[in-house]
C-alpha cells in the first residue's frame, strides 16, 4: 500500500472525535498494574481472541467490528508502558545533549518521540497489531454517523461501540505511525493540548519526523554536528523556555527532533493525567511519572515545562 492509499484509508477509518467522550470511556477499562510500571504480559496481537477475530478479515482493506473482552485493558496498559519509556529515552536523550554528546542525543529523541507517539495513539484507542506478518488497524472507540436525520452530518461515539480491526496488505512502519498521528491531530478535539503545538505539527512533512534519524543511520558519510571526535557542550541546545512551537518547523541541522521528544512527552502526560484526574486507580503510575520529574533525569522538559 503506497502512501497515498494509507492516507485515503485513514481518512475514511479514523473520524471525528472529543477526547473528553475517550476518557470518559476508559475510566471502565482500566486495567490493574502490578508491580506498577510493569510491562503487559503479552502485546495487542497475543491477546486471546485477536488471532481469531483478525482471521476472520479475509479480505485486506476490509473492516469488521466485533466485541472482544480484555482488549481495551491491554491497548490501555500498552500506552501507559509506552509513556514510560518515553520518559526514560527522552531523559536520554535530554542527558546526552547535557554531556556534550548532541548528535547522538537526536537519535534517541527520535526514539523517544515514536514511543510518545505511539503511547498518544493508544490513549486514543488506536493500537497498531499485526497477523502473519501484515498489519491490523485496531480502533478501541469507532465512531459512526449521527442517525438523527436533523444531525446527520455529524459523528458520535456510540454507547457500546464493538471493536473495529482493519486488515492491511502491509507492514506498520514509523511513517505510518505519523501519518495516523497526524490525523489524530487534525480531526480529534483534544482539549487538553496547545492548539500551537497541535498546528506547528500538523505542518510537518510525515518524511520529516524521521529525517534526522535516518540521516544519521543510513547516510554513511553523514553526521549531524560537530561532535564526532569531542563532545562539544551547547549551554542553548534544546533550550525553549517559551518557544517551543518555533522549533517545531523542521530543519535538517537543528535540534528538531529533540524538541519534537519534549513537546510529544508533554502531550502524552497530559492525556493520562487527564485520565487520572477521574481515578484513584492510576496513582501509583502517574506517582512513577511525578518522581522522575527532576532537574537531574529531565533538565530540558522541565525548563520547556516549569508547571509540571
Amino acid at each position: 500500500m503506497n502512501d497515498e492509499a494509507f492516507q485515503r484509508l485513514i481518512k475514511k477509518q479514523i473520524l471525528e472525535c472529543r477526547w473528553s467522550d475517550i476518557a470518559a470511556r476508559w475510566l471502565s477499562f482500566l486495567p490493574a498494574i502490578d508491580p506498577p510500571g510493569s510491562p503487559p504480559d503479552v502485546g495487542v496481537s497475543d491477546v486471546i481472541g485477536f488471532s481469531t477475530v483478525a482471521a476472520t478479515i479475509r479480505e485486506y482493506d476490509q473492516t469488521i467490528k466485533e466485541e472482544m473482552p480484555g482488549l481495551r485493558e491491554y491497548v490501555f496498559r500498552e500506552g501507559v508502558y509506552l509513556l514510560h519509556k518515553a520518559f526514560h529515552v527522552t531523559g536520554c536523550a535530554e542527558n546526552g545533549v547535557k554531556r556534550g554528546y548532541k548528535t547522538w542525543a537526536i537519535n534517541d529523541a527520535y526514539q523517544a518521540s515514536l514511543f510518545g507517539a505511539k503511547a498518544i495513539l493508544c490513549f486514543c484507542g488506536i493500537a497498531l497489531a499485526e497477523l502473519n506478518s501484515k498489519a491490523v488497524l485496531v480502533d478501541i472507540w469507532p465512531k459512526e454517523h449521527d442517525t438523527n436525520k436533523r444531525r446527520r452530518q455529524k459523528l458520535r461515539l456510540p454507547a457500546d461501540p464493538a471493536i473495529q480491526f482493519t486488515r492491511l496488505n502491509m507492514k506498520f512502519e514509523h511513517r505510518h505511525v505519523w501519518a495516523i498521528f497526524q490525523r489524530l491531530l487534525n480531526v480529534f478535539d483534544m482539549g487538553v493540548w496547545q492548539d500551537t503545538y497541535v498546528r506547528a505539527l500538523s505542518r510537518v512533512e510525515v518524511r520529516d519526523f524521521a529525517k534526522q534519524r535516518n540521516d544519521l543511520h543510513y547516510k554513511n558519510y553523514w553526521w549531524l554536528f560537530d561532535d564526532l571526535h569531542e563532545f562539544v557542550i551547547d549551554p542553548s541546545f534544546g533550550v525553549h523556555a517559551t518557544n517551543m512551537e518555533e522549533s517545531l518547523v523542521y530543519s535538517s541541522e537543528s535540534d528538531f527532533s529533540l524538541c519534537l521528544s519534549l513537546a510529544i512527552l508533554r502531550m502524552a502526560v497530559l492525556l493520562f493525567e487527564d485520565i487520572c484526574g477521574s481515578t484513584n486507580a492510576l496513582n501509583s503510575e502517574i506517582r512513577i511519572i511525578k518522581d522522575k520529574l527532576v532537574i537531574e533525569q529531565h533538565p530540558l522538559y522541565l525548563t520547556a515545562y516549569p508547571e509540571t
